[in-house]
């Protein structure tokens, strides 16, 4: 596939530049087959996510703007040609993985052809500092050449054999309910694999490659997946029990009814994650990547959620009961009928000062159980309460601007009428 990149110097003044270029842009790319995106909508929505088929126009300026990132899905492996076509400056275009590894950095004039894996990357554009404002285009990508994959037979018998195979290509091999225990698998290629009902107990696959493998109904308990790719992968119904999956990147990885109690997912990146009826109760989940993650039903009771990035996910029914959700991000997330009774805001021992608290603007806790939980400070401002049991909740200081408290259960157990909207009117007795 060849992406062509373009780079336009704009003549005219940066405080009309975002118009004048917008105007043009629409008018000159028509028949785009995904979308016409500019450095504004990126600035504009915090979750935008650039996809291979949506034309970008990033616009930078030296003194105001002098470098953009955007993130940037690539929805299957492809090998790829990409060209900048215009020459006579300096300015830069890198794509950088998941790990923060530069995949390529491309300047006016050259071409690269990288396979670029199906998964999440930033594009950052970096303006040289000289001359006037410019824009990169970014065209939509065509005639793309999937990259076949198949296993090496010598690999998979040295597997077999031995139960050693570090860096080892196995992709698509078929490895349904194979006894791996305690297997050397430290970075193997093991894409597109069925491993499904496989025992992977106690194995070694730190940074291996398992983007799209089928490991449904798997045991992985006490398995290392640190820094593992798992794009995609099916974990449904798998034994994850006290694994080390720090800093694995899970994109659309499929655990639906997995169990990941006492797991370790600190770092972990599950931006879009299926986690609907995980068991996840003691589990680190720790500064965790959970933007738009489905953990409708999952038990998370007692789990360790501080700094998590939980926007806009789905916890509707989910039991978080004892967890620690100091600094946890939840804004637009929809917690109706969630379990939060003793939740941990922040540590109430220490300083207003030494914590970094909850922001839940604008989550949807319909008939949530808020009982106990230390909200202290949070920010509630424009969540939905209504039905939500709030009795004996720690409340010092939280922001409940807008919030829509109707029929919900107050600290002093008394019941707010309808219409309380930013503070509880309770229900007078005839």
């Amino acid at each position: 596939m060849k992406i062509r990149m373009t780079f336009m110097m704009i003549l005219i003044v940066f405080s009309g530049l975002l118009s004048n270029v917008y105007g043009e842009s629409y008018q000159r790319w028509t028949g785009v087959p995904g979308r016409v995106l500019t450095s504004n909508d990126f600035l504009a929505d915090p979750d935008l996510v650039a996809r291979n088929d949506d034309l970008v126009l990033i616009f930078l300026d030296a003194a105001q703007i002098p470098e953009v990132s955007i993130p940037y899905e690539n929805s299957q492996t492809h090998t790829r040609t990409i060209c900048w076509d215009q020459r006579g400056s300096s300015h830069t275009a890198t794509l950088i993985d998941e790990s923060g590894n530069a995949v390529f950095t491309l300047g006016p004039g050259e071409c690269v052809s990288p396979t670029i894996e199906e998964g999440l990357y930033t594009l950052s554009f970096t303006h040289d500092g000289t001359g006037g404002p410019a824009t990169f285009v970014l065209e939509p990508a065509s005639g793309e050449t999937e990259v076949s994959a198949n296993y090496s037979q010598k690999d998979l018998d040295q597997l077999k054999n031995t139960n050693q195979c570090p860096r080892c290509d196995l992709r698509r091999a078929d490895l349904r309910r194979a006894d791996l225990s305690e297997a050397n698998l430290r970075g193997a290629d093991l894409r597109w694999a069925n491993l499904s009902g496989a025992n992977l107990s106690g194995a070694n696959l730190i940074y291996s490659k398992l983007g799209g493998a089928n490991l449904s109904g798997a045991n992985l308990s006490e398995a290392n997946l640190s820094g593992a790719r798992l794009s995609k992968t099916d974990l449904s119904e798998a034994n994850l029990s006290g694994a080390n999956l720090t800093n694995a990147f899970l994109y659309k990885a499929n655990l639906s009814g997995a169990n990941l109690y006492k797991a370790n997912l600190s770092g972990a990146r599950l931006y879009k994650a299926n986690l609907s009826g995980a068991i996840l109760s003691e589990a680190n989940l720790s500064e965790a990547d959970l933007l738009r993650a489905n953990l409708s039903g999952a038990n998370l009771s007692g789990a360790n959620l501080r700094g998590a990035d939980l926007r806009w996910a789905n916890l509707s029914g989910a039991d978080l009961s004892g967890a620690d959700l100091s600094g946890v991000r939840l804004i637009g997330a929809n917690l109706s009928g969630a379990d939060l009774s003793g939740v941990m805001s922040y540590d109430r021992s220490v300083s207003r000062y030494d914590y970094i608290t909850v922001d839940l603007r604008r989550a949807n806790l319909s008939g949530a159980n808020l009982s106990e939980a230390v909200l202290d400070f949070v920010d509630l401002s424009e969540a939905n309460l209504s039905g939500a049991n709030l009795t004996n909740a720690f409340l010092s200081g939280a922001n409940l601007t807008g919030a829509v408290l109707s029929g919900a259960l107050w600290v002093d157990g008394s019941r707010c009428g309808q219409g309380s909207v930013g503070r509880c009117v309770p229900i007078r007795p005839n």
